[in-house]
Parts: C-alpha cells; structure tokens; sequence
C-alpha cells in the first residue's frame, strides 16, 4: 500500500502523462480505476474524492488535487529529480506546459 493514490480512466491521456511522471519519479503510487463509461465517477464515494467528478485526481501527503498539470507540478515541487521534468527557464518552461 503506498501513500499516494491515483484515481484513473484506462483511456485518460491526462492520467497517462502523470504515471510517466510517477514512473519517471521512481515513485510507487496504487491506482484507483474509475470507470467513466459506467459512470463511477458519479457516484457518492468518487464524489468525496473529487466533487467536480472527474480524473485524474491524485492523493498524497494529505490533500487531494485535480487537473493533471497542477499535480505535475506539485509532484515536481515537492518530490524534485535529475534531471528535473520541468526546465528551470521560465520562457522554455512555458513552452513544455
């Protein structure tokens, strides 16, 4: 059991790029899947995880977080690498996102 949880959709390419990112980071993680085409991700116990109901949503040292960028960058904040996924130039940093 680790202590980060990743709530995803097979197909979502969002989630995709944050298990690269995860991957990359050498960082374990348990994947939640959520099935949109059943649409588990409106049910009441995904709704306490998300309330805008939607994937990826990643929990981790105490919160959750939505959208696959702002998690990237939390993730790049607060679990540095090297090389670093993100440039250290803000102009080609934009670039990347």
């Amino acid at each position: 059991m680790s202590d980060i949880e990743l709530y995803s959709y097979f197909a979502s390419s969002c989630t995709f790029r944050l298990r690269i990112m995860l991957n990359y980071k050498g960082l374990d993680y348990d994947m939640k899947y959520v099935n949109l085409k059943a649409k588990e991700h409106f049910n009441e116990e995904f709704s306490k995880v998300n309330s805008m109901n939607q994937v990826p949503s990643i929990r981790l040292d105490g919160i959750t977080i939505s959208q696959s960028m702002v998690i990237a960058e939390y993730l790049e904040e607060t679990r540095p690498t090297e090389p670093p996924m993100l440039p250290k130039d803000p102009k080609t940093r934009a670039i990347v996102r």
